[in-house]
């Protein structure tokens, strides 16, 4: 805690005692304009230790506190405004101890408090983590994928009625923007789906997706994944989410790309580029 910090507390321990003494005096003073410059200096204080503790969260974590920063300022602001005028309604019309300067005082506070944190906030955002692109290589699966950051690789086996299959993902997700990515594969034992086809295996991986995530079906169409029949296809996750996916099928394998969208947000322009770099590197026999 640095100087600048300590002053506003002491100020504020002082005022504080200045108001017990007064109130047990039995005094007439500006309870409103008290409260004003009270909260002012509280403020000022809490944003003071908020900087400072900033400084030591994560990077994505700063950031996402750093979104809620002005709200939190525009409340106290208003809540400090609105006693600030009080204070000077009581200060006219009763003459009550202190209306005036003290309810100017704590509107000279919120405006300092501003020039502080507005900066501040800004340069919280700006710390905001750039995306950086990595190639994600599977030999095993035969195919390679550009995404949007570090990609996390998990593998699970799962025992079902045709036998176990295989699944193999890959995943990033971006918690500020509440975004994320998952490419996977899934390899089945040979005859697993019997005498289906390609394009009925897509319709019945589509229906079961959509069925396990509880969100209905929006939109599907056929589409080439790099040369391989497939299909693009939409729906939409409860608690307010929306999903993007394309899927193919190809050598008893599924390959799957997945994008996960807040609801009503606009795609960011890294969901078409993460979907264009998908392409085979090898057809696994």
């Amino acid at each position: 805690m640095n100087e600048i910090t300590l002053g506003p507390i002491l100020v504020f321990i002082i005022i504080a005692l200045f108001i017990l003494f007064r109130a047990k005096k039995r005094e007439k003073y500006n309870l409103p304009a008290l409260i004003a410059i009270e909260m002012g200096l509280l403020t000022f204080v809490l944003f003071r230790l908020l900087d400072n503790i900033l400084q030591f969260l994560p990077r994505n974590v700063a950031s996402l506190v750093a979104d809620n920063y002005i709200v939190l300022l525009s409340i106290w602001a208003l809540v400090t405004i609105a006693c600030a005028v009080t204070g000077i309604v009581r200060y006219v019309r009763d003459r009550a101890l202190g209306g005036l300067s003290w309810s100017i005082i704590g509107i000279i506070l919120v405006c300092g408090l501003g020039s502080i944190a507005i900066p501040n906030y800004l340069a919280a955002r700006s710390k905001a983590p750039q995306i950086v692109w990595q190639e994600v290589q599977s030999h095993e699966g035969g195919f390679i994928v550009a995404m949007p950051g570090s990609a996390e690789e998990t593998k699970d086996d799962v025992k079902t009625e045709g036998g176990v299959i295989t699944v193999t993902q890959f995943e990033v997700r971006q918690n500020q923007q509440g975004v994320v990515y998952n490419t996977s594969y899934t390899v089945y034992p040979g005859n697993y789906f019997g005498e289906l086809s390609p394009e009925e295996v897509l319709t019945s991986v589509i229906t079961n997706v959509v069925e396990a995530m509880k969100g209905p079906l929006i939109s599907s169409r056929d589409i080439e994944v790099d040369g391989h029949p497939g299909k693009g296809y939409q729906f939409e996750i409860p608690d307010g989410y929306t999903a993007q996916a394309t899927i193919c099928f190809a050598n008893n394998r599924l390959y799957q790309n997945l994008v996960i969208i807040p609801k009503g947000r606009t795609a960011p322009p890294s969901v078409s580029k993460y979907f264009d770099s998908f392409r085979f590197i090898a057809d696994k026999e």
